[in-house]
């Protein structure tokens, strides 16, 4: 008779993807981990709201609610072997693809682009006919 044994792995290198300081409303970030068993992975809000972009998995939704203020998320993986932690600090700028699509949207109508400039928060056109 053969017997065999499973040995929990303590979770561990959790990460998060991309990790950055600054992302658009409609950015996802990804929190992953090793171990065995697979760690199942939640978000925790630590600053602001709970429900603005709360999530139950492994991916995290940046949404309209989180812009103006600096978030604070942690990111953890849990298996039977260990608990891991990793905490995310960021700031949520405006949605660059709304901009981009105004943009166009003035362009194809005939408006003619006078000059733009761009700063690390904001992008501005200015548009003629």
């Amino acid at each position: 008779m053969k017997l065999c044994y499973f040995v929990a792995a303590p979770t561990q290198d959790i990460r998060v993807d991309p990790l950055q300081d600054e992302y658009s409303v409609g950015d996802i970030i990804n929190c992953s981990a090793s171990g065995w068993p697979v760690p199942s992975i939640i978000w925790r809000r630590m600053s602001g709201p709970e429900t603005a972009g709360a999530s139950d998995g492994p991916t995290l939704n940046v949404v309209e609610e989180m812009k103006g203020e600096r978030n604070v998320w942690k990111c953890i993986a849990v298996n039977t072997g260990a608990t891991e932690e990793l905490l995310v600090t960021f700031n949520v700028t405006r949605e660059l693809k709304s901009f981009i699509h105004s943009f166009i949207s003035l362009i194809s109508a005939g408006y003619k682009t006078h000059y733009c400039y761009n700063t690390k928060t904001t992008s501005t056109c200015v548009i003629q006919a």
